[in-house]
């Protein structure tokens, strides 16, 4: 239910149009939902070379800080899922499922894309990002976009910001007018 599957088909159509990613899998194995990915395939997977298993814990940070880009296609009907507000406190550009919970956390195509649940087009997204040397623009869109939402209203943090843009436009106008007097 996590979309699990879908990342590793991903990752193979990555590597077989050549593009270099290092594909990382994090959590739990061997657990009772029949769902679930067996220990087996996954380490059959990583021979293949297609993922490497990172195994489970309890704190995502360290593991999420070495990211360049998160990615939850999960289609399991869950709330917003923790390991994305703590990629988007990050500033971590993120690819997830258009899925209630996930879609809460990004804004499509500004701080991350949200795809269709079990669809091609994670393919396509995560490419997309891989190519395009995109994860440093999305992740300061992403910091900014998560600051908006799931900071509390500060004035004082709200008033220099003000100032900061009056100061900017009042640079703005006198750069202008050397410009014509020039």
């Amino acid at each position: 239910d996590k979309g699990v599957r879908e990342y590793i088909e991903a990752a193979r159509i990555l590597k077989l149009r050549g593009i270099e990613c290092d594909v990382r899998l994090l959590g739990f194995l061997d657990v009772a939902n029949p769902s679930a990915v067996p220990r087996e395939q996954v380490e059959a997977w990583q021979q293949e070379g297609v993922v490497n298993y990172l195994g489970e814990t309890a704190d995502v940070r360290p593991i999420l800080a070495e990211a360049d880009i998160v990615v939850l296609p999960s289609y399991y009907p869950e709330g917003t899922p923790r390991s994305l507000l703590e990629a988007a406190a990050m500033g971590k550009p993120i690819i997830t499922t258009d899925a209630p919970g996930c879609r809460d956390v990004v804004r499509d195509g500004v701080n991350g894309y949200l795809v269709p649940v079990r669809d091609a087009a994670k393919r396509n997204a995560l490419g997309l990002l891989v190519e395009e040397d995109a994860p440093v623009v999305l992740a300061e869109r992403l910091q900014v976009a998560a600051e908006d939402k799931w900071q509390a209203p500060d004035p004082a943090r709200d008033d220099a910001d003000k100032q900061a843009e009056q100061k900017e436009q009042e640079h703005r106008l006198k750069t202008a007018q050397l410009i014509k007097q020039q």
